[in-house]
């Protein structure tokens, strides 16, 4: 019986392992080498922190954790979240890296639009109805929404406040802020008590009177009549733009 013969194993191939060894060790110990220059050297230690202007007020002592630190070990959605979490006034917050040492900041801000009384406080609200801030008294300055009901309810800040008759009275509050026309003006009070007959009083003391269904019209209209400047407002009292043609309404 013929005997088998042993399998050889070619030089060529022992070459060939013993190269792709030395190959994945080097490589290995380059890429232990390079991390440990990125991770551990002083040059890419956080040194400087940009914040956009608008956003000084931001408390520098949430920023202070990142200085010092390595920038490639950072995890900056981490810190994105506990600052979006604390400052509800801003929106589309972002850190980005920028290398060797700098982190910078940047953000919208929200500008508050409107309040809303609830339990005897003022939630202060954005055009897009996010809650800003709570505040115990009226800030004259901005738009009063009148003739809602919150019972027992508190506002979580940062997220919008949902209530049918509150994103009514901010439509009607961000389509007057876009006509040029009404640039002048500013409303004092939007009562939303009656859908059907939405009062909105204006800096001047005029009265507009405006239906939920129509609110684009009839601002339109509104910036039309006020634009001609042909309006007495020491006689009228209010201006009814529910109808097909503006009712003025004589003191």
């Amino acid at each position: 019986m013929a005997r088998k013969k042993k399998f050889q194993v070619p030089p060529s191939l022992i070459k060939y392992i013993l190269f792709i060894v030395l190959i994945v060790g080097v490589c290995f110990g380059l890429y232990k080498g390079i991390s440990v220059l990125l991770t551990k050297s002083e040059y890419f230690k956080v040194k400087t922190i940009v914040i956009d202007p608008s956003l000084q007020f931001i408390n520098k002592d949430d920023l202070v954790r990142l200085k010092g630190k390595n920038i490639f070990l950072i995890d900056l959605k981490a810190f994105e979240n506990k600052l979006n979490k604390k400052y509800p006034q801003v929106s589309h917050l972002k850190l980005v890296k920028r290398f060797p040492d700098q982190i910078v900041i940047a953000a919208k801000k929200r500008l508050p639009i409107v309040q809303v009384n609830i339990d005897d406080e003022f939630c202060v609200l954005d055009s897009n109805g996010v809650a800003l801030e709570i505040i115990n008294k009226m800030d004259k300055k901005i738009t009063l929404i009148s003739g809602t009901k919150f019972k027992k309810f508190t506002p979580v800040l940062g997220l919008p406040l949902s209530s049918e008759r509150v994103n009514i009275a901010l439509n009607i509050a961000n389509v007057f802020k876009s006509q040029k026309e009404l640039i002048t003006y500013s409303i004092e009070d939007i009562n939303v008590s009656d859908l059907s007959k939405i009062k909105i009083l204006l800096n001047n003391g005029l009265e507009v009177l405006v239906d939920k269904d129509k609110v684009s019209k009839n601002i339109r209209v509104l910036s039309l009549v006020l634009s001609q400047r042909q309006i007495d407002f020491k006689e009228v009292k209010y201006l009814d733009l529910r109808f097909k043609e503006p009712i003025i309404g004589k003191k």
